[in-house]
């Protein structure tokens, strides 16, 4: 079991960052409750506890194919609560 110290350390952004995401202990929060890992290449690991849902985009994308973090995990988000 973990420790649930550690699990609000992981689910709590210690700060804001790029795209006014929560961010803390290598962890993104882009939506309220929300958790997301970016790998390179356009990897993610999406957490929505809402709906206990957990989604894997595994990807290769070019290192200059553009920045498309928004985009992405809006629809993450919307493949996770709808």
């Amino acid at each position: 079991m973990i420790d649930a110290a550690w699990m609000e350390r992981l689910t709590t952004p210690a700060t804001t960052l790029d795209h006014g995401w929560g961010y803390g202990a290598q962890i993104w929060h882009p939506f309220a409750g929300t958790s997301m890992l970016l790998g390179l290449h356009g990897q993610f690991i999406f957490i929505e506890p809402s709906t206990h849902m957990v989604i894997v985009k595994l990807s290769d994308e070019p290192t200059d194919s553009g920045n498309d973090e928004v985009l992405t995990t809006s629809v993450l988000h919307d493949l996770a609560t709808n």
